[in-house]
């Protein structure tokens, strides 16, 4: 259990350095638009419509993605010492989860996003119970 939550955290480190050098340097829009043409081709829609373009929003973003290629960093880093630096790898996949419950707040107050986007807050509310809960039994296997 521990060799897949170090997997995970790795896959997860990688895809966000990628995806936040994707944005920092193509913009937010245009990585949408990669990812969700990608999505397109497998399941035959386009589950973006749009709405990252203006201005404000792409230099927003292209700031938080630095935070985002951060965060990557220290997954990879975790992943190396996943029993002794336990309590962080728990406080890294809770600032995961945190992401998604923030999206809940934009959906309450804005109401629903694009499918795309829908199906990153799925990922980010989901993913992190499972990984934790995969890493405590990998924990408890070891004693």
């Amino acid at each position: 259990m521990l060799t897949t939550t170090r997997v995970i955290l790795i896959l997860l480190g990688v895809s966000a350095i990628a995806i936040g050098l994707m944005v920092v340097v193509f913009g937010a829009d245009a990585t949408a638009r990669i990812f969700s043409d990608t999505i397109g081709m497998a399941i035959g829609s386009t589950p973006y419509a749009g709405g990252l373009e203006h201005v404000n929003v792409d230099s927003e973003m292209r700031f938080f993605s630095v935070f985002w290629i951060a965060y990557g960093a220290v997954l990879l880093w975790l992943s190396t010492r996943l029993v002794s630096h336990a309590q962080w790898v728990y406080a890294a996949i809770a600032l995961f989860f945190s992401g998604g419950v923030a999206r809940l707040f934009s959906l309450a107050s804005l109401g629903w996003p694009d499918p795309l986007f829908m199906g990153l807050m799925t990922i980010e509310l989901a993913g992190p119970i499972i990984v934790a809960g995969i890493f405590t039994l990998g924990l408890r296997a070891r004693k």
